[in-house]
């Protein structure tokens, strides 16, 4: 496993796979829990009757250089 934590959602870290992360990373991400089954690809989706809805942004110039440094596994 190669993922990366981009933040935490709940309190809790939220990984990553780092193929995605390294098309993604100049976007900042906010998932909203919708009732339902979405196309799939999160893996809280199906057992629990959820679906997550991405909205994204690029960062912006100053968001960019101000950015944590990153957590990855192993």
């Amino acid at each position: 496993m190669n993922d990366v934590m981009i933040g935490l959602a709940g309190g809790y870290e939220f990984w990553v796979d780092r193929d995605l992360f390294e098309y993604w990373k100049h976007a900042h991400f906010t998932l909203d829990v919708l009732d339902g089954f979405g196309p799939g690809g999160f893996s809280l989706e199906t057992p629990l009757g959820k679906t997550f809805k991405v909205h994204y942004r690029l960062f912006t110039e100053n968001e960019l250089s101000d950015l944590a440094p990153l957590k990855r596994s192993e």
